[in-house]
C-alpha cells in the first residue's frame, strides 16, 4: 500500500535534505492535514500564537519559541483560520544533513539512546531554561543563515548538531511506550485508506474494519491523536482537495467548481458551500473570485509547496 500520507514531497534535496519554510498572512484559510516525514522539523514563531498537534498532543506556541517535532510523528496545524496575521518558519532536515555518516561513532552514540523507536524528541521550547535559550538563540540565527544555505551549509549543520546535543545532554527527550507506537501506525494506516479513497462513499465502520478493530475504539483513539472525528476529518479531507483542485484548474469558474465537488466525494452543493466556508471562512465564490485576482500558489497548499522555499 502506498504511504499516501508519508510526504512525498523532496525537502532540499538528495544530498543537501535541509528545506526551510515561510508562513504566514497569505496562507489564510488553509489547515495543513495531518502528515509525517522522515525528516526532522524545527518551527520557530516569529509573530503571534500557534497550536499544533502531534501525536494527539497539542502545543501552543508563543512568539519566539520554537517547536521541535520529531521523524515519522503525525503532525498537523488545525487552525490557521484564526491566526491570520502570525508568522513562523518550518526548519526541516534529515538525519543525513546533520550526520552525513550514519556509521561514525558520533550517529551511532546519538542513534543508540535517541532512535525514534525508543525516545520522542517532539516538544515546545520555552526558553523557560538556559539549555532552551541557547536552543532558541540557534533557532533565530538558521533564518539568517538559510538565507545562502549552500554558502552556510556547515554552519547550519552545527547551529542543528548543537540543538540536539543540548536536547542530548540536558535528557530532553520521552520515552516512547510500546501502546503509542502501535496507536500510530494504525492511525497512520486509517490515513492511508482515507486518501486513497475520499472521493467514494466511504463509512468509519469500514475503515475501522480494515484495520481489524471496533469503530468506538477506532473513533476514540483517532480523535484523541488528531483532535477531531474520523468523520469530520474525511469532510475536511475533501474540502482541502477541492481546494488544491481549485489552485490546479485554469480560470476557475462557478460551474468548474460544481465539477470539483462531486469528484471530491461531496453529493450537495450547499452542503459542501456550507463546510467550505466553516473551513476557510470564505464561501466558494469569495474564495474563487481572490483566487482569479492573484497568483494561484499565494494560498499555500501542503501537497505543493515548491512556492514557499526561501
Amino acid at each position: 500500500m502506498k504511504n499516501i500520507a508519508l510526504e512525498n514531497i523532496q525537502h532540499g534535496t538528495a544530498s543537501f535534505n535541509y528545506a526551510v519554510y515561510k508562513h504566514g498572512p497569505q496562507h489564510y484559510g488553509y489547515a495543513f492535514t495531518p502528515h509525517w516525514h522522515e525528516e526532522y522539523e524545527l518551527v520557530y514563531v516569529k509573530k503571534g500564537n500557534f497550536h499544533f498537534l502531534i501525536n494527539g498532543q497539542y502545543f501552543h506556541v508563543k512568539e519566539g519559541q520554537a517547536l521541535l517535532i520529531d521523524q515519522y510523528a503525525i503532525h498537523m496545524f488545525p487552525d490557521f483560520q484564526n491566526h491570520c496575521n502570525g508568522e513562523y518558519i518550518s526548519y526541516l532536515f534529515g538525519r543525513k544533513f546533520i550526520f552525513p555518516s550514519s556509521s561514525s561513532y558520533i550517529s551511532e552514540q546519538f542513534y543508540d539512546e535517541m532512535s525514534p523507536q525508543k525516545v520522542s524528541l517532539s516538544q515546545l521550547i520555552t526558553g523557560e531554561f538556559d539549555w532552551q535559550k541557547e536552543i532558541l538563540q540557534y533557532a533565530s540565527r538558521l533564518e539568517e543563515l538559510s538565507l545562502q544555505p549552500l554558502k552556510n551549509a556547515l554552519s547550519i549543520q552545527i547551529a542543528l548538531l548543537s540543538i540536539f546535543n543540548q536536547i542530548k545532554i540536558n535528557k530532553a527527550y520521552i520515552l516512547m511506550q510500546d501502546n503509542s507506537m502501535t496507536k500510530n501506525e494504525f492511525i497512520k494506516k486509517a490515513l492511508i485508506y482515507i486518501h486513497q479513497n475520499y472521493s467514494k462513499d466511504i463509512s468509519v465502520s469500514r475503515i475501522a474494519g480494515s484495520l481489524h478493530i471496533s469503530t468506538n475504539h477506532f473513533i476514540r483513539v483517532f480523535k484523541f491523536l488528531l483532535g477531531v472525528t474520523p468523520q469530520k476529518y474525511i469532510q475536511t479531507y475533501r474540502i482541502q482537495q477541492a481546494i488544491n483542485a481549485m489552485h490546479s484548474a485554469q480560470g476557475v469558474s462557478e460551474l468548474s467548481v460544481s465539477d470539483i465537488v462531486f469528484e471530491v466525494g461531496f453529493h450537495d452543493l450547499s452542503y459542501f458551500s456550507r463546510r467550505f466556508k466553516k473551513e476557510t471562512g470564505l464561501t466558494p465564490s469569495q474564495y474563487i473570485n481572490r483566487l482569479n485576482r492573484q497568483d494561484n500558489n499565494t494560498v499555500y497548499n501542503h501537497n505543493n509547496d515548491k512556492d514557499i522555499h526561501t
